[in-house]
Formats: C-alpha cells, sequence, structure tokens
C-alpha cells in the first residue's frame, strides 16, 4: 500500500481512489467523449478549454452545433449544453423551462 501524507494523517491512494468518481463518458459517431463538469472546466486554463470544446466541435460537425463562444465563461456552458444534448439529457435552459413554476400560481 501507498500512502499520501495528509497534515493530519496518512490516507492509502486505494482509499482515494474508490472516492473518487469515475469520469462519466459519452460516445458520439464512434468515439468515446468525457463528460466533463462544471468544476473539471472551471479548473482548467483557456487554451485546454478551447482544445476540449474543439475536439467536440471537429468530432460533431460546426454546421450541427452552436456557434462556439470564445471567452472562457462561454465555452464552458457552450461545452455543458453540447454535451448534454449529445448524451440525450435536456439542456439546463429546457430543463429550466419544463420545470413547474412555483411563481404566480394563484389559488
Amino acid at each position: 500500500w501507498l500512502k499520501c501524507f495528509c497534515p493530519t494523517r496518512f490516507i492509502s491512494t486505494q482509499l482515494l481512489r474508490t472516492k473518487m468518481a469515475a469520469p462519466l463518458t459519452y460516445v458520439c459517431n464512434g468515439k468515446e467523449f468525457t463528460a466533463w463538469t462544471s468544476e473539471q472546466l472551471g479548473s482548467i486554463n483557456r487554451d485546454a478549454l478551447k482544445k476540449r470544446a474543439m475536439d467536440i466541435r471537429d468530432h460533431v460537425g460546426q454546421d450541427r452545433l452552436p456557434t462556439m463562444p470564445h471567452h472562457p465563461e462561454g465555452l464552458q456552458a457552450w461545452i455543458l449544453e453540447v454535451q448534454s444534448a449529445l448524451m440525450g439529457q435536456p439542456s439546463q435552459q429546457e430543463a429550466r423551462s419544463e420545470a413547474p413554476s412555483s411563481v404566480g400560481g394563484g389559488g
């Protein structure tokens, strides 16, 4: 067993592996992609973010996708929306519009 030093205790690397969730993947036109989370995308630099977006765009086809934004925040949202659509999940906008509204429920 390999141990990782932690200021308060030693943690086995096996325990760390079981606590971390395996990355989700999806397949589009025969190619497997990682389903990135907002946290993962928010923690990488602009070039890595752009590369991930371009990998999706180049494989799927630029003409089949919404315009890819240039700024990191928009690019992050674009990746999340596109991968949701490719996985057959409703986009965040669709989920919000389909959710029952508790405002103005009269009665």
